[in-house]
C-alpha cells in the first residue's frame, strides 16, 4: 500500500486537493508566519513535509512503515522518522502544530491516538486531522488500506474534545464527487472490480477531470460549508 502512494502521492487528484486544503488552513488561518514546529503524522514517504520545510516550516513527519521513511530519505527529505500512533517518541509540546491526515481511521484505539497528538503539542497548538466519511461509504479502499472505521461528525467531535481539545473547525469536503463514489462504491459490491485499490481507477485524463473538480470544492471551502462529503475535517486547539 505505502508503495502504491509512494507512486500516487504526488499528482493523484486526491493527495493534490487535500494538500491545496492543509496549506490553505495553515496559511491563511493559523500560521501565516512560516516559523512554526509542525509533525506530519502518517507522512507516508514525506512528500508534504518537504513542502513545509521548502516554504520555511520547522516541519518533521513520522510513519509506522519504515520503507515509506526510507524511500523519502533516499529522495532527500529531512526530519523523517519511523513511529506511529497511538506511541510517538516526541517529547511534551514540541510542536505547534499536528497534521493527522486520514491516520485515524488505522488506529485500532483512536481515542488514546488523539490524546498522544495533545502530548506533542504545545499548550494552544493546533492539531489539522481529515477522516473519512460514513460507514455506508465502506469500501475496497478501506480494507485494503486496513481501516478500523470511517466517522460520523458526532463521534469523530466526542472524541478530539474528551481528549483536551477546543473545536475551531468542522466540516466536510469531497462533496462534489460524493455521488459519484458513492454509486462506484456501491456498484462494486454488487459486480466486483479487478483492481488493487481505488487508485487503480485512474489515468491522466480522469485525474485531470476530477482534479480540478476537487481543487474548486477546495477553493469554495474559504466562502461555504458542504451539508457532507467523503471527508471529514476538524482543526481543533489544545486546551
Amino acid at each position: 500500500m505505502h508503495k502504491t502512494y509512494q507512486e500516487v502521492e504526488e499528482r493523484h487528484w486526491w493527495f493534490v486537493g487535500r494538500r491545496l486544503l492543509i496549506w490553505q488552513l495553515l496559511k491563511k488561518h493559523y500560521y501565516s508566519e512560516k516559523s512554526a514546529a509542525i509533525l506530519d503524522v502518517g507522512c507516508n514517504s514525506g512528500f508534504l513535509v518537504a513542502q513545509l520545510q521548502t516554504a520555511g516550516y520547522d516541519a518533521a513527519g513520522c510513519d509506522i512503515s519504515a520503507e515509506a521513511v526510507s524511500y523519502g530519505q533516499n529522495q532527500g527529505r529531512r526530519g523523517l522518522s519511523v513511529c506511529a500512533l497511538p506511541q510517538l517518541h516526541y517529547p511534551n509540546g514540541q510542536f505547534d502544530a499536528v497534521l493527522c491526515l486520514d491516520t485515524l481511521e488505522h488506529i485500532r484505539d483512536d481515542k488514546l491516538a488523539i490524546r498522544e497528538i495533545g502530548r506533542v503539542l504545545k499548550p494552544g497548538g493546533i492539531a489539522i486531522v481529515t477522516v473519512p466519511a460514513f460507514m455506508f461509504l465502506w469500501g475496497l479502499q478501506d480494507e485494503i488500506s486496513h481501516h478500523f472505521r470511517r466517522y460520523t461528525k458526532k463521534e469523530l467531535l466526542v472524541k478530539i474534545q474528551a481528549a483536551g481539545f477546543s473545536i475551531e473547525r468542522v466540516g466536510y469536503f469531497n462533496f462534489f464527487l460524493f455521488p459519484l463514489i458513492y454509486l462506484v462504491r456501491q456498484a462494486a459490491k454488487i459486480m466486483p472490480l479487478r483492481r488493487r485499490s481505488d487508485f487503480d481507477i485512474n489515468n491522466k485524463l480522469v485525474n485531470y477531470v476530477l482534479k480540478n473538480i476537487f481543487l474548486s470544492e477546495i477553493w469554495l471551502l474559504k466562502i461555504i460549508s458542504y451539508p457532507f462529503g467523503v471527508s471529514l475535517l476538524v482543526v481543533a486547539k489544545k486546551i
